[in-house]
C-alpha cells in the first residue's frame, strides 16, 4: 500500500455518502499515523515530516466535507416537520359555508349577466299579421298598426278604380281588421310630386282622395262597420323618400292603412 495519498487519488470525494466520509478520514488518519511512527522507527525525520504535511490538507477537506453533509441532512429533518405541519393545519382550517372553488379563467374573466329587459306587449299581438304577404308593409308603433301598399299592386296608372289584384290584395286585411272590432280604420292616399291634369283628377289631391275613398268602400262592403273607417287624400305632402328618383317615386305613391287603437272617453 503506497504511503502518500495525493489530491487526485480522491477527486471522486465531492458528493460522498456520510459513511464514506468518516471511513476516508479513518483511512487518512491510519496512514498519517503510519507514516509518522515508519519515519520515527527508520530515524528518518525528513521524509516523515513531508509525508505527515503531504496528507494533512486531506484530513481538513474530508472534515468540511463531513460537516456540510451533517448540516444537509439536519436541515431536511428539520423541514420535513415544519412543511407536515403546515398542511396539517390548511386541512383542518374551517370551509367558509357554501362556497366553491372559483376556476382561474373565471376570476380573471368573470362572467356578466346580463338581465333582458321586460318584454314589450303590444296591443295588436293577437291579431293574425303574420298570413301577409311581402307586398303588404306593416309599421307598428305605440298606439297604432300601419299596413303600407304601394298604388302599383292596387290601380292602374292614373286611376282610383281598384284592380282585381288590388281587391283580393285587400280582401287578406279582412281577418285583421274583423278582429280588432274597436279600433278605428284610418285610410290616407298619397301621391309624388308628378302633376296629374285630368278631367276626373286634375291635380293628385283629387287622385288620392279617390284612391282612399275606393279603399274605405271596398272594406264597407266586405262587412266593415263604417263607423270606424275614414278616408284622407295627402297627395305629395307627405313624402317618404327623395322624389327625385324612381325608386323614391314609386315609394310615395302609396296607400296606408292604419289600425288606430280606441282613444280613451273623458
Amino acid at each position: 500500500m503506497p504511503s502518500k495519498l495525493g489530491y487526485n487519488e480522491y477527486r471522486k470525494a465531492w458528493n460522498p455518502s456520510l459513511a464514506d466520509l468518516l471511513a476516508a478520514r479513518a483511512l487518512v488518519k491510519k496512514r498519517s499515523l503510519h507514516d509518522g511512527r515508519h519515519a520515527h522507527w527508520a530515524q528518518e525525520s525528513n521524509k516523515s515530516s513531508n509525508s505527515v504535511e503531504e496528507n494533512s490538507w486531506l484530513l481538513s477537506y474530508l472534515d468540511v466535507m463531513t460537516l456540510l453533509l451533517v448540516m444537509t441532512m439536519v436541515m431536511l429533518a428539520v423541514s420535513e416537520p415544519m412543511i407536515s405541519s403546515a398542511k396539517k393545519t390548511a386541512a383542518s382550517a374551517p370551509a367558509t359555508p357554501n362556497t366553491q372553488p372559483v376556476p382561474a379563467s373565471e376570476s380573471i374573466n368573470p362572467k356578466i349577466n346580463i338581465i333582458p329587459p321586460l318584454l314589450h306587449k303590444s296591443p295588436f299581438g293577437h291579431l293574425p299579421i303574420g298570413q301577409l304577404g311581402a307586398e303588404v308593409e306593416v309599421i307598428e308603433s305605440d298606439n297604432s298598426m300601419r299596413f303600407r301598399i304601394h298604388n302599383e299592386l292596387l290601380f292602374a296608372p292614373g286611376d282610383a278604380r281598384l284592380t282585381t289584384e288590388g281587391l283580393q290584395l285587400l280582401d287578406t286585411l279582412l281577418p285583421t281588421f274583423m278582429m280588432a272590432t274597436e279600433h278605428h280604420i284610418a285610410v290616407q292616399g298619397h301621391a309624388d310630386n308628378s302633376p296629374i291634369n285630368t278631367t276626373r283628377y286634375p291635380s293628385n289631391w283629387e287622385l288620392a282622395a279617390g284612391r282612399a275613398a275606393s279603399v274605405v268602400r271596398h272594406l264597407q262592403d266586405r262587412g266593415i262597420d263604417p263607423l270606424r273607417l275614414s278616408a284622407t287624400g295627402f297627395a305629395d305632402t307627405r313624402p317618404i323618400a327623395s322624389n327625385n328618383t324612381l325608386q323614391g317615386k314609386q315609394a310615395n305613391r302609396r296607400v296606408e292603412l292604419i289600425l288606430e287603437l280606441p282613444r280613451p272617453e273623458n
